[in-house]
């Protein structure tokens, strides 16, 4: 079994108050023991709580209404002045409280990931398998594309302007109009 090791701060930032662990520190930490020789989950928390504390927060601009944020926004050339003299401002703040009244926050990376792959997975049970004639390169023809033979699907119907021969399992490319 490894040496127990209690954790102890490694540095102090320069952005950590006295007696205060940066957030590096912190994240350090996860990788460490504490005294009775378990990981310290809660360190990781601690430092993304410390993390915004040191910077996000000192960084965060407040408004006291949507006409100084707009304005802000233009002179820092995040917006273009000439792109919103178009509207005016009644419609825009009205435009900004319909969107700030959904409350949406984008959700994490990872559930992102898991939702792209939920639907990928489920379009693979509607999407039959194929593939395209090659020509003498091993490029795709235009045009070319059938289901493969491998692709047994009851009630499959082969993409438009090919056919599958049912007894080779082969895809002949027809010659109707489009």
């Amino acid at each position: 079994m490894p040496t127990t090791v209690a954790a102890e701060p490694v540095t102090t930032g320069t952005h950590a108050l006295p007696d205060e662990t940066d957030y590096h520190a912190l994240n350090a930490m996860l990788n460490l023991y504490d005294a009775d020789g378990k990981i310290q989950f809660d360190k990781d928390r601690e430092a993304a709580h410390q993390y915004f504390r040191e910077h996000v927060n000192q960084n965060t601009v407040f408004f006291h209404d949507i006409d100084e944020k707009l304005d802000y926004l233009i002179q820092q050339n995040y917006y273009e002045r000439e792109v919103l003299d178009q509207y005016s401002r009644n419609f825009v703040k009205t435009l900004l409280d319909r969107a700030y009244a959904k409350k949406f926050r984008f959700p994490t990376a990872f559930t992102v990931l898991a939702a792209v792959l939920l639907l990928v997975w489920i379009a693979s049970f509607f999407v039959p398998p194929g593939a395209y004639k090659k020509d003498a390169t091993g490029s795709p023809t235009t045009r070319s594309w059938c289901a493969s033979a491998s692709a047994r699907i009851p009630g499959a119907v082969p993409a438009r302007g090919s056919t599958r021969s049912p007894a080779s399992g082969t895809c002949a490319a027809s010659k109707t109009a489009s």
